[in-house]
């Protein structure tokens, strides 16, 4: 009994009978911005990341703004990659979670649910290889889909007992690539977990897609929520994307403006566009400048250029014409009058 609140943890390779996080007989949990990468269950009803079963007292259990990465259980018979959850009196409220490349043996490579009822909303499910990637034991009559992102689940996006739910997803949730910022699926470098980055990428189809009514910037709520765990007003403030430009608050210089990112072309506009502490440095829109090495107004024909919004400022004098023929001498210069 008791209530179980975890928020802002981190969990990677764990492996364990039943899951990086169990819970039997809790009434009441909240799971929030967590981040679950490559733990393992080796029981055929526990998933890799979270487990869950019996009590509860009513009510709404939040699992919200969670990454789920690689979790599994691929013992013969397993039914759950990321997150088991039995039979429990309230509703799990599943909302801006993202689920990548999750495992199981049979059916529920991301959520497999034994008579929980749930809601969820806002989600990414994606790169799954074995059965369906959300299954559900009983009638799916009790579960609400909404504004969830679909993608590349082989053996399927979700089931009921009675069978695929497929075709019969509300027109809300779609099956596109969701383009995340820095995410390769298959990857099996040793550092995958802390170097990857699964939020939206630039002009991903997550961002501003998620249910209407969830905002992600509290207290204005203008700004309609991205899918995805990254979303939502509940998603870390250095992880979200505020302008959609496919980096989060804590690696972009100005999450208000989408042409503003790290490696984002320089402009001579009076900003750094691209995040690296100088401004309109060799910016589009500048002028090209040589060397005058005489001062006279004219740089030397064979001159190298610099492109650059304003005259380098070194000390030397910089022309934005290269027609000397000596640059050695002001006698000599494409402006002076020939003398005999």
């Amino acid at each position: 009994a008791g209530k179980l609140v975890v928020h802002d943890s981190y969990f990677e390779g764990n492996t364990a009978s039943r899951s990086a996080i169990r819970m039997s007989g809790t009434d009441e949990i909240e799971i929030r911005r967590n981040t679950f990468c490559d733990n393992n269950s080796t029981s055929t009803s526990g998933g890799g990341a979270l487990s869950m079963s019996g009590a509860g007292v009513g009510g709404t259990y939040p699992i919200t703004n969670n990454c789920f990465v690689r979790n599994g259980s691929t013992v013969s018979g397993s039914q759950a990659g990321a997150i088991y959850l039995s039979a429990t009196v309230g509703t799990f409220s599943i909302t801006n979670n993202t689920f990548l490349e999750n495992a199981a043996d049979g059916n529920g490579q991301s959520i497999d649910s034994n008579g929980a009822t749930t809601v969820n909303v806002n989600n990414v499910f994606a790169y799954t290889s074995g059965g369906f990637s959300v299954d559900y034991d009983n009638v799916i009559s009790g579960h609400t889909f909404a504004y969830n992102s679909w993608w590349t689940n082989a053996g399927g996006h979700a089931r009921d007992s009675a069978g695929s739910l497929d075709s019969g997803l509300n027109s809300t949730n779609v099956v596109v690539d969701p383009k995340l910022s820095s995410y390769t699926a298959g990857d099996t470098s040793s550092t995958f977990c802390a170097d990857m980055e699964a939020w939206p990428g630039v002009n991903s189809p997550l961002i501003n897609k998620g249910d209407p009514t969830i905002f992600d910037n509290p207290p204005t709520n203008t700004d309609r929520s991205d899918i995805g765990y990254t979303g939502g007003p509940e998603a870390d403030p250095d992880l979200r994307d505020a302008d959609g430009d496919g980096y989060a608050a804590a690696s972009d210089c100005d999450d208000t403006n989408n042409a503003i990112y790290p490696g984002a072309t320089e402009a001579c506009n009076g900003v750094d566009d691209n995040c690296d502490g100088n401004v309109d440095e060799g910016g589009i829109g500048g002028a090209t400048w040589y060397l005058d090495g005489d001062n006279d107004g004219f740089a030397a024909i064979d001159a190298v250029a610099i492109d650059s919004c304003l005259e380098p400022s070194d000390g030397r004098d910089y022309s934005q014409v290269n027609t000397d023929c000596d640059d050695s001498t002001a006698l000599r210069a494409p402006n002076l009058t020939e003398v005999c």
